[in-house]
């Protein structure tokens, strides 16, 4: 995934699919293998509730929920809620 980050309109683009996820204030987006997610993944290394990408004062975080599959950003592993640049 690459984070396309636009000051108004930020989103997800999946490279694999090019396929642009856009992300809303106020409204939570989950990662993961569950039927929830508003991104699913299929890999079964990722759990059902890998991450969550959230607004907070106009800034987007990522929160890591697997206790059992880490979540890496640019190759570093996000082990608590952590500000997207």
């Amino acid at each position: 995934l690459t984070s396309v980050t636009m000051s108004q309109f930020p989103a997800l683009m999946d490279d694999r699919t090019k396929t642009r996820y856009t992300l809303t204030a106020g409204q939570p987006f989950l990662v993961g293998r569950t039927e929830e997610s508003q991104l699913k993944v299929t890999d079964v290394a990722c759990s059902r509730r890998q991450f969550v990408l959230q607004c907070e004062s106009n800034q987007w975080h990522l929160v890591p929920l697997s206790t059992t599959s880490p979540t890496f950003v640019n190759g570093v592993q996000i082990e608590g809620k952590t500000l997207l640049a």
